[in-house]
Parts: C-alpha cells; sequence; structure tokens
C-alpha cells in the first residue's frame, strides 16, 4: 500500500514539475520570439534589447540605407537591411511589422517607424537632429536658445540668415551680428555693445526679444498667427505693430488675424521681411 501511494505520490510530483517546465519553456519561447526575426519589438528599449533594427529601403536609395546603418551603429545595433522596389511594399511590410523603420522618398530625409514604437521614432528624430540635419555652424546655438524660450530652433535660424546670412561679424545701419540687433535692443536685452558680435550673445538677446514679444502678443491664442505678429515686430519695433492693430481694430476688423491688421500696417519692407522669414522657415522645416 505504501509503495503504491509513494509511487502515485511521485508520479504527480513529477508531473507538477514538468507541467511547470513547460508552461515556463513556453513563455521564455514566447518572450525570446517578441526579438526574434519572426517576433514584433514593441519599442525602443525592447529593440535595443534584441540588438538589431529591422529597415526597409527602397532599391538604389543609398542614401537612407547609409543614414540608418550609422543610426543603428551609433546605438551598437545591427541592421538588417531589406530593399524593395515599391513604396507600397515598403508600407506593406511596416504596416505588417516585418520591419521597424521605412525611408520615404521626398524633399529632404524622411522616414516612418512601426506604429507601436514612438519611442523608436523620438530616437531616431533626435539623432538625426544632432547628427545630420545642418542648416549653419550655429545651429546648437539655435536649438539651445530656442528650447530655453520654447522657439522652433529652425525660426531663428530662418531670422539669422534673412538677417546676415549667418555671418555673425556683419554690421549695417539698423543692426549687429547674426540677429542684427540694435545696440540699445542688445543691451535692454542683457548683451552690452563690446560682446554683440559674439555670435552666443547676439542670439540669446534676440530669443530674450522674442520672448518678450510672443508675451506682449499672447492675447493671440493662435501661434502661426502670433508668430507673424512677432517677426513684424522684431523688424520694425513693437509700436508700429501695436499701431496697425489699433487701425484695424477702428475698421472693425479681427485683430487677432496678421492679413487683418496687416492692411492697415504701414511698412512695405517688414511685410517683405515677413514673407522672406516664413518662406526661410518652411524650407528649413523640410530639411
Amino acid at each position: 500500500m505504501n509503495r503504491i501511494f509513494w509511487r502515485g505520490y511521485y508520479v504527480r510530483h513529477v508531473g507538477a514539475m514538468l507541467g511547470s517546465g513547460l508552461i515556463m519553456l513556453v513563455v521564455l519561447v514566447l518572450y525570446d520570439l517578441r526579438y526574434s526575426r519572426f517576433g514584433v519589438p514593441y519599442d525602443w528599449e525592447e529593440v535595443r534589447y534584441s540588438g538589431i533594427v529591422r529597415v526597409a529601403v527602397l532599391t538604389g536609395d543609398t542614401v537612407a540605407e547609409c543614414r540608418l546603418r550609422s543610426f543603428a551603429a551609433s546605438n551598437e545595433l545591427d541592421c538588417s537591411v531589406e530593399f524593395y522596389d515599391s513604396e507600397d511594399a515598403l508600407w506593406y511590410e511596416l504596416v505588417a511589422c516585418k520591419v521597424d523603420v521605412i525611408s520615404c522618398p521626398g524633399e529632404g530625409y524622411t522616414w516612418e517607424v512601426r506604429e507601436n514604437a514612438p519611442q523608436l521614432g523620438d530616437t531616431l528624430e533626435y539623432w538625426y537632429d544632432r547628427n545630420i540635419r545642418h542648416i549653419s555652424k550655429y545651429d546648437e546655438l539655435f536649438r539651445h536658445y530656442g528650447d530655453s524660450i520654447g522657439v522652433d530652433w529652425k525660426l531663428l535660424a530662418a531670422i539669422a540668415w534673412v538677417e546676415s546670412r549667418f555671418n555673425s561679424h556683419a554690421v549695417s545701419s539698423t543692426g549687429f551680428g547674426l540677429m542684427q540687433l540694435s545696440a540699445a535692443t542688445a543691451a535692454k536685452f542683457g548683451t552690452p555693445r563690446s560682446r554683440i558680435l559674439d555670435a552666443d550673445c547676439n542670439v540669446r538677446a534676440a530669443t530674450r526679444l522674442i520672448a518678450y514679444l510672443d508675451r506682449k502678443f499672447e492675447y493671440i491664442e493662435n501661434p502661426d498667427e502670433r508668430v507673424k505678429f512677432v517677426l513684424a515686430a522684431y523688424n520694425s519695433g513693437s509700436k508700429s505693430v501695436v499701431a496697425a492693430i489699433d487701425r484695424a481694430e477702428c475698421h472693425n476688423k479681427d485683430i487677432k488675424h496678421w492679413d487683418n491688421v496687416s492692411r492697415y500696417y504701414r511698412n512695405g519692407h517688414s511685410k517683405r521681411y515677413l514673407r522672406k522669414i516664413l518662406a526661410r522657415w518652411e524650407k528649413y522645416k523640410k530639411c
């Protein structure tokens, strides 16, 4: 009887252990499958754990291939590259989660990542900003001071291009340096005349001016509209813009839209300046 009991106990015990072991094995296999060529890594941390980023590019797009390989190498990842002859094929692979990133042809350089991998997309964007995207040798200054006031750094770059063509030693009848600030304006925002041609000081004072103007027109809720008022005031002074607003208001116009106010803005040069800045900014957004 005891022998039968212990034999049954042994069988049940071994069976339970084998069952538990099988369950653990299945869990481990399924967990590991996430990182295999048949699995679907979830997001950036999992991609890093897998050690490989899977990309798809159009046949012959060597620029996209090289950049994505460089991104992978900079993060100590292998890069598996597949080539396809059509954009439809690229999108199919991405939607099916067979690849992590696809290149998208067009002006500048763009890509798409899997829908379930926003952190991968952010990481790729950050890497591209720091390593590939380039407008001028002052990009880091524009990024730093743009971030400090919550302004797109490419807008600062657009202003600098229109004002000085990125010449930090530019001197004109109206201003000095990269951002062409007058001595009085630079001093008001913390840069003495002796430092006005220093690129860092010049851009810092300009961003403080822009932040000041943004607060002045903060009642214009639409940021796309408000930036037009800010740029016009940057060029010609806030008094002339406020005067145009007052005239537009007297004619019962909606003063929160630049097109309405610009009709009463008596500065043709500033109107052309504004168009140049906005056009240059749009161009830089595509870089």
